[in-house]
């Protein structure tokens, strides 16, 4: 479901170790793919840090995986741009208020930007949720993330659609039992609008108050704030199996 957007698949996950790509069909007017990421979700929607280019229709590998042989495991490259790396040749150190490469026992979150020939650069794409190493371990793990939904600064109306200006957060796996609660205080709080697929008309999550979701099939996240930028809070299980 990517709707021409910029966000990377996911294809596997071990210590030391993440492999994603990218259609090549997405790729047709960018010269460079560059790859950004955060420790969590408000850094990856307002200031990601980037930790590498990858030319398209190309593969690359970060230095300790090149150096060690490691390439993650069997794919075929074929229309796709590949990029596998160590989060620990790339990871910062903590600083108060300040976004950072988290390590590989930590989540990840990825976004693609786009050089292109032009010499402009495109919009970022979707916040891709990576888990820690060991997260995969059971079939059904719990993601969990919390952050601040942009401002839409509606004037009261519904937004038909969220997208631009909107949290758009991607997760690893399908999504089978899904709660998602508005953190913002009862009084003076923003609405919170949320919805699980592009091009859909959002529900609504006043402040205080939350959704809950079983047996649905939830890939993805877009999240804004009516009137400010409301705390939310998302758990789901995903599914890991098959």
């Amino acid at each position: 479901m990517s709707r021409g957007r910029l966000v990377a698949g996911l294809n596997y996950r071990s210590r030391n170790l993440i492999d994603m790509s990218v259609p090549n069909i997405l790729l047709r007017d960018i010269s460079e793919l560059q790859v950004f990421c955060a420790s969590n979700v408000n850094d990856a929607q307002s200031a990601p840090v980037q930790m590498f280019s990858v030319l398209p229709g190309r593969s690359f590998a970060s230095p300790s995986l090149r150096r060690s042989g490691r390439l993650g495991a069997e794919e075929s490259n074929r229309d796709r741009t590949r990029f596998v790396f160590d989060l620990a040749d790339y990871a910062t150190t903590f600083q108060a208020n300040t976004p950072r490469i988290p390590t590989d026992d930590e989540s990840a979150y990825i976004r693609l930007r786009g050089l292109l020939r032009s010499g402009e650069v495109t919009d970022f794409g979707p916040i891709v949720c990576v888990p820690p190493y060991d997260f995969l371990s059971v079939t059904h793990p719990i993601f969990t993330c919390s952050g601040n939904a942009p401002d839409l600064d509606s004037g009261g109306v519904i937004p038909d659609t969220l997208s631009t200006g909107a949290m758009n957060i991607h997760l690893p796996y399908f999504a089978q039992t899904t709660n998602v609660q508005n953190l913002s205080s009862a009084v003076g709080g923003s609405n919170l609008f949320l919805t699980f697929s592009p091009g859909c008309s959002p529900t609504i999550i006043r402040p205080g108050e939350q959704v809950n979701i079983t047996g649905g099939a939830a890939p993805e996240f877009f999240l804004a704030g009516e009137s400010g930028t409301p705390l939310f809070t998302i758990r789901c299980a995903l599914v890991n199996q098959g």
